[in-house]
């Protein structure tokens, strides 16, 4: 298997990747900072796990750091976005971005790259949010 391979994610092993996380949440100290062997043996967990159908090749730890760094990149974006004041989010609605008043407000906050994350929430929540608040809480680096 090539070091380039890339990943593909089922939502069941982006769920298994948090709830392996969770459970280890110590070893990432308080800043959450995972070393390799937790991502090893979340890439282990995953690829041992039967009952989730996986599309690519097996994860490696580096895929697993790599979606880790992912998913702490959205939540962080998700957790600036509601320290901004007048700015809604919900799990279920996620901006809830309702008349084009509102749309062109969040067309404006996500036009910079940085925040490009944030396009596909405008009407719908992010599933692993829960779970990344588990591992993240207070410590997820998002300042607003």
């Amino acid at each position: 298997m090539s070091d380039n391979a890339k990943a593909h994610w089922q939502d069941s092993e982006v769920d298994l990747l948090l709830q392996h996380l969770i459970h280890n949440r110590a070893a990432g100290g308080d800043g959450r900072n995972f070393m390799m062997p937790t991502f090893n043996s979340a890439a282990t967990t995953i690829n041992d796990n039967h009952a989730v159908q996986t599309i690519g090749p097996p994860k490696t730890g580096k895929m697993v750091k790599t979606k880790w760094t992912s998913l702490k990149k959205i939540f962080n974006q998700i957790e600036i976005y509601r320290s901004v004041s007048g700015f809604h989010w919900d799990n279920v609605r996620g901006a809830g971005i309702e008349g084009a008043a509102a749309a062109s407000v969040l067309d404006t906050y996500v036009d910079p790259k940085s925040r490009a994350v944030m396009r596909p929430f405008r009407n719908k929540g992010w599933a692993p949010y829960d779970n990344m608040q588990m591992i993240l809480g207070d410590n997820s680096g998002a300042r607003g």
